[in-house]
């Protein structure tokens, strides 16, 4: 290559630096401090209605959407009435929102980009003024005006109501106080807003209207520091007294029924507890906070769970969910505690049904055995496997470095907490880290793993000379994989470097105990299971702590020896991966046979329940 060509080039290089540096440049500061989340996908498609607003939208996430127009002009309605109480004009509470745009669009876990300044600040407005508007016509009826359609049609009212306690539907609650506040201060007749605040209004509201029980006193204390309507629901809900917390999951917790039968007794709680959380067990008794469940109760719920993970609370509230789907599992264990005035029943459906709706798929093992026995006797065809036309040399190569620095930057944020930033919303919300680390182990979703290695190499002589690309990846890898397939962090980092990426890596690992085995086609086996096993006069043992390899299952003197395996939500999507991986790049299948094995052995929930207590499951 001569000069001119290498001047070229260069030119070339520097043309493509500078347009990302213009992306970079344009992006907007992330405060630490946001509390406002979209729910994450594999959440939202199991059953998108109890994420979306049916009725009215509030907040900037679905702004606009065409089948929530009608309420619009609702708004509008309650906007001009609220006006013609006040002294302050539009003008003056726009630019109130305004001074406080920034503020506001930090509470937001996502850039709002599809609103300017102008825009957003309207929205606010509307959407703000839509909630006091109706949380003084809720508190005082002489508030109400004739052509009030949500008041004088309640099942409108009802709806609506559904749509004030999800996730994605929320603005801050400081910005209603500031709203209020302002309009108080100037209004037509003093007696408008005598002895009135937000907080008595909308606590007023959700005292009547949201979740049994929740005390008005509580909801006032905890109002002002609450940042939105969910926040302040959890902060009520948080136990009066500080427990210690054990890992419900794993215990095997009775049912009522079951309780019932050992004697023990119930009641509701002392009519003074006015917390769901406030469970005690004394003296044989078995004291519950009274509560009802009505038509929307599980969709409140799962807001509220799928807040308290995003938000990083204690989980004091799904620990509530686990433990009361556990003692109600049949009609029966509903009707005992009907009879002892425990719970009571709204309008619509079981209270079985609806806490065993809250935890499906928390015990995932037949559902996922089961398709993965499917998935592996058909061959899977993958994107990464074709040639790359949609991507020009220039954004292939724009999108190669994003992609690799992010890894390597996500590594090295986990690896050294001192590189994680104030802005980070990654590492700054568990869930979002969690929900990330999924994609990473994803047979499309890879890069080869010689790019980040060479570019970090080339960084790293100025900044990082004690830290290698495979050290900050293996101890991320080795903890993540630990919930799937326990493998030992030294055999990551002794076969880094020969993986093409992080699932080639992971494949490695698992073999590598596994090659000096004949195999044989278990398909054309008659594998019996656990039960048939057991009936048999075969004993079970979890494999010695010392071992680190699923594959390792054997069978010595009369006893099956099984690596102890946890299942979890992700666990199916991971090894579906793995096997896909496994499949097409023509390795020796031991990972898909050890899957066969399991199913055969584990083909019934009552096989599942005895492997569990086997300890050879969890």
């Amino acid at each position: 290559m001569d000069d001119r060509e290498d001047e070229h080039v260069s030119i070339d290089m520097e043309k493509l630096a500078n347009t990302l540096s213009g992306k970079l440049e344009t992006l907007h500061h992330l405060s630490k401090d946001c509390s406002i989340y979209r729910v994450a996908k594999p959440k939202r498609c199991l059953n998108p209605s109890h994420f979306t607003p049916q009725m009215v939208s509030i907040g900037p996430f679905h702004h606009g959407k065409e089948e929530l127009k009608p309420m619009e002009e609702h708004k509008q309605r309650y906007l001009k009435y609220f006006l013609q109480r006040t002294k302050v004009r539009m003008a003056r509470f726009l630019s109130f929102i305004k001074e406080r745009e920034t503020k506001l669009r930090n509470c937001y876990a996502e850039t709002i980009r599809n609103l300017g300044s102008d825009e957003f600040a309207a929205m606010v407005l509307v959407d703000a003024v839509f909630l006091i508007e109706f949380f003084l016509r809720y508190y005082k009826r002489n508030f109400r005006t004739d052509d009030d359609r949500i008041f004088g049609k309640p099942q409108l009212r009802k709806e609506i109501r559904h749509d004030f306690l999800l996730l994605e539907n929320q603005l801050p609650l400081f910005i209603l106080n500031d709203l209020f506040d302002l309009a108080k201060t100037a209004t037509y007749e003093e007696a408008f807003y005598e002895n009135i605040s937000l907080a008595e209004i909308a606590c007023s509201w959700f005292e009547d209207c949201v979740i049994e029980p929740l005390d008005k006193n509580s909801l006032k204390i905890h109002f002002p520091k609450a940042e939105h309507f969910l926040d302040l629901i959890l902060l009520c809900l948080q136990p009066s007294q500080s427990r210690a917390q054990i890992m419900l999951k794993d215990q095997n917790i009775p049912s009522v029924k079951e309780l019932h039968q050992a004697g023990v007794k119930f009641k509701p709680a002392a009519e003074s507890t006015k917390n769901l959380l406030d469970i005690n067990f004394n003296q044989g008794i078995l004291e519950i906070p009274f509560f009802k469940v009505y038509d929307d109760t599980e969709r409140a719920y799962r807001n509220l769970l799928a807040f308290e993970r995003m938000h990083d609370y204690n989980g004091y509230f799904n620990d509530y969910i686990i433990m009361m789907a556990c003692l109600i599992s049949c009609p029966k264990d509903e009707e005992l505690l009907v009879q002892n005035e425990v719970i009571g029943l709204g309008n619509d459906g079981t209270i079985a049904t609806v806490f065993g709706n809250l935890v499906r798929g928390m015990n995932y093992l037949q559902i996922v055995l089961a398709a993965l026995v499917k998935t592996v006797r058909w061959p899977l065809v993958f994107a990464y496997a074709e040639t790359i036309y949609d991507l020009g040399s220039d954004e292939f190569g724009t999108m190669v470095l994003v992609d690799a620095v992010f890894l390597i930057e996500f590594f090295l944020r986990y690896y050294e907490p001192r590189f994680r930033t104030d802005d980070d919303r990654i590492f700054g919300k568990p869930e979002l880290h969690w929900d990330i680390r999924h994609d990473l182990l994803l047979a499309e979703n890879q890069l080869p793993l010689f790019i980040p290695i060479d570019l970090f190499d080339l960084a790293k002589e100025t900044t990082y000379k004690n830290i290698s690309f495979g050290t900050i990846s293996c101890s991320w890898l080795s903890k993540v994989t630990n919930d799937h397939l326990p493998i030992e962090k030294n055999l990551f980092e002794m076969h880094f470097y020969s993986a093409k990426h992080f699932l080639y890596l992971i494949i490695l690992c698992l073999h590598q105990q596994s090659q000096s085995r004949a195999r044989t086609e278990l398909k054309d086996l008659n594998i019996p299971s656990v039960q048939e096993l057991h009936q048999a006069g075969v004993k079970f043992n979890p494999t010695a702590g010392s071992t680190k390899n699923l594959l390792d299952i054997k069978f010595n003197q009369g006893i099956l020896e099984i690596p102890f395996l946890t299942l979890y939500d992700t666990t199916e999507r991971f090894y579906r991966n793995l096997i896909a991986f496994e499949r097409m790049h023509g390795y020796t299948g031991y990972f898909r046979d050890y899957i066969i094995t399991m199913s055969y052995l584990v083909n019934t929930a009552k096989m599942q329940n005895y492997s569990v207590k086997m300890k050879l499951l969890g």
